[in-house]
């Protein structure tokens, strides 16, 4: 282009296509992410947490301590804003976080400094200790220790919070826990009949049978017994005293079951197992 006889030639798209948050991001600083939530946790502007999901547990745990429940606002994949519960009663607190493009991190951008509202008396509960909220605080205990009771967890909820949680509420809590840990009911089903392949083809003289049932569905079928014995106790057995004890235990879980097993006993008067099978009833049938 000529401009007073001078020669300009035209911008490239990196000029006419300036994005205004782009300036942004490059001038902020490389974002630190809060690692774990503590009890001296503090809610900030410009707090960065590694998701969404820790984000909220985060918040949680200060609306918790704090006495002082929220509501959403709104909820997106890359967007969560939360105010007071108080809010129709004139309190200003609110929380808005999104996911920034320049790290890809959720990010606290709008936070008011405090509550301007009061909370009399101090409920024998609260709205934010729900089951998913029990179930990040369970985790390690469950983890360590899967069969800690339920009264236990209501106790340390208690202790660290002041709260008391419903024993439904604990216990689906810890539900929530045990499939975080060990995995879903659903999906460990789903992988039973690859664990059998495989416990059959890495140990030789296995022997695995399983009956399913047909479903309207396609694709999908129930599982209605399963059996195995282990190569090793099969070949065990030819040095056993010439009795097998058969005996069966309840399952307990999201499915019920039998969990039927046969022993013998060896020349040192030990133990050996033969054979387990899950079926749905013990009966004359499932033994045969």
């Amino acid at each position: 282009m000529d401009f007073d006889g001078c020669e300009y030639e035209v911008p490239s798209n990196t000029f006419t296509d300036l994005d205004i948050n782009a300036i942004d991001d490059i001038q902020e600083h490389d974002p630190i992410i809060v690692p774990m939530v503590t009890d001296n946790t503090k809610l900030y502007k410009g707090m960065i947490c590694e998701n969404k999901e820790m984000l909220q547990h985060m918040v949680k745990c200060f609306a918790i301590k704090s006495h002082a429940p929220y509501e959403v606002v709104e909820s997106t994949p890359t967007k969560w804003v939360i105010r007071c519960k108080k809010s129709n009663e004139g309190c200003k607190w609110r929380l808005r976080a999104i996911m920034k493009k320049s790290h890809g991190l959720f990010e606290i951008t709008k936070l008011s400094d405090q509550h301007t509202c009061f909370y009399s008396e101090l409920s024998q509960s609260h709205v934010q200790l729900d089951s998913s909220m029990l179930a990040r605080e369970f985790f390690e205990f469950v983890r360590e220790k899967p069969s800690i009771s339920v009264t236990s967890l209501q106790s340390m909820i208690k202790e660290k919070f002041g709260y008391h949680v419903s024993y439904r509420r604990a216990l689906d809590g810890k539900t929530k826990a045990v499939a975080k840990v060990f995995g879903d009911w659903d999906e460990s089903y789903k992988l039973l009949t690859r664990w059998l392949y495989m416990v059959k083809h890495t140990n030789p003289g296995t022997l695995v049978e399983w009956r399913v049932q047909a479903t309207p569905i396609e694709g999908h079928v129930i599982l209605s017994s399963v059996f195995w014995a282990f190569g090793p106790c099969i070949e065990a057995f030819s040095k056993c005293r010439p009795l097998i004890q058969i005996d069966g235990t309840h399952l307990y879980g999201k499915y019920r079951g039998k969990l039927l097993i046969a022993t013998s006993i060896d020349s040192n008067g030990h133990l050996l197992p033969l054979a387990f099978a899950v079926v749905e009833e013990e009966s004359a049938d499932s033994w045969g």
